[in-house]
């Protein structure tokens, strides 16, 4: 049975639809679902979570592998059906929550794979929750337009602050072009899941402040902090040759360890 049969049967067999409101395209391409599996060494994790499962494209061969997973999914159909799938394997727990609202375990959290096909209209707060949150590895669904622009590449007019502080403490590696015809439904738009990996301890607050200095992307970071009421005072110090040349630059054209730089020198003082 292919994966577009299997799903059509499931959604028949409880009579459900794939609903907009949670972003569900089921993933139905082996070679894609093969292509991600294949992506980890599952031995490196202590706890391996996947976001939105639906109906279990990449959850079945996970749990063939005898991966131990706790699949978080927000609709209660989802729960449902998972449950009687995997009927109390020992390999899974299914978890119905919204993740946004799901608490981490903390202690998991420096050796942590998280796995999500995300709905894309929560792309960016979910990628930031995640961030805030610590893991060694993450896999994402993600809309091919999103993951270009998390690649960030010093000068590139797409940059953004997501992008450059990803670039500041991960490494973006192994990725796979998703076409919307893998997907059940099929989206108006392309794919990309993306894997990414720590690579060093950053400071989350350094986002907050890549968010201010990108406030305007025609606009020095000078004149970007200036509009910002917890920076504004940063700059009536005096600085270095080093800051003030920085300051001078656009946001999307520093190199990470430029930015590192400035947004420790600016934390110091706010």
């Amino acid at each position: 049975m292919s994966e577009l049969d299997r799903v059509k049967s499931i959604l028949t067999k409880y009579n459900i639809s794939p609903k907009k409101s949670f972003g569900q395209n089921f993933l139905i391409d082996s070679k894609v679902i093969n292509s991600i599996v294949s992506m980890f060494d599952y031995s490196k994790y202590n706890e391996v979570i996947e976001i939105g499962p639906g109906l279990g494209a990449l959850t079945l061969p996970l749990v063939k592998k005898g991966i131990k997973i706790k699949a978080i999914d927000a609709d209660r159909d989802m729960i449902k059906v998972l449950s009687e799938i995997f009927n109390n394997d020992s390999n899974i727990e299914v978890i119905q929550s919204d993740f946004l609202g799901y608490k981490l375990d903390e202690k998991e959290a420096k050796n942590r794979l998280v796995l999500g096909n995300l709905p894309y209209n929560i792309t960016s707060s979910l990628i930031e929750y995640l961030l805030e949150n610590n893991f060694l590895s993450a896999g994402i669904m993600v809309q091919k337009e999103v993951g270009e622009k998390l690649h960030y590449v010093p000068s590139k007019k797409e940059n953004t602050p997501l992008g450059l502080f990803l670039a500041c403490g991960y490494s973006l590696s192994d990725q796979v072009f998703v076409p919307s015809s893998s997907f059940y439904p099929s989206p108006k738009v392309d794919s990309l899941f993306i894997k990414i990996d720590k690579t060093k301890d950053i400071n989350f607050k350094y986002y907050s402040l890549f968010k201010i200095m990108f406030k305007d992307n025609n606009k020095t970071i000078q004149n970007c902090l200036k509009q910002n009421i917890l920076t504004k005072k940063y700059l009536l110090n005096s600085h270095s040759d080093e800051i003030n040349n920085l300051l001078l630059l656009r946001a999307r054209q520093l190199t990470p360890s430029q930015a590192i730089i400035l947004a420790s020198d600016i934390l110091k003082t706010i």
